[in-house]
């Protein structure tokens, strides 16, 4: 795979992330030694992690509502694994929002318990300035 250069950051779906890449690359050439360049390197992926994350808890909670709110919603979801075989691109962008659902649901599920403690202690202000949740 080609790295990432100007010319096809220009393809990116939204022009904040070729200025967030350009950006990005313009502080690593700032940088004079490789130690530091990786831990920027850390610091970015950490970052985009963390949004990645985040989507996922959202699509995870928007889809409890769905399920909740929408019938029709529960009855198309039940038919979306056997359409996907079919190319059809609606299915397909529901079946990456199930899947990104799902991620946040386990996700959730796993850090709900000890984040309801934590903030039991430390209160829901401390969780949310670290940014555990």
């Amino acid at each position: 795979m080609e790295p990432p250069t100007q010319s096809n950051n220009e393809l990116d779906f939204d022009p904040n992330h070729a200025r967030e890449i350009q950006a990005f690359r313009n502080s690593l050439r700032l940088m004079n030694n490789d130690a530091d360049k990786f831990q920027a390197c850390i610091e970015m992926r950490d970052e985009l992690l963390s949004r990645q994350t985040k989507l996922e808890w959202l699509c995870a909670s928007v889809e409890e509502v769905m399920l909740a709110e929408c019938a029709q919603y529960k009855k198309e979801r039940s038919c979306w694994s056997t359409q996907l075989n079919n190319g059809d691109a609606d299915t397909k962008r529901w079946e990456r929002f199930v899947c990104a659902a799902k991620t946040g649901g386990e996700l959730r599920k796993q850090s709900l318990a000890p984040l309801t403690k934590v903030s039991g202690c430390w209160g829901i202000e401390k969780v949310q300035h670290y940014e555990w949740a």
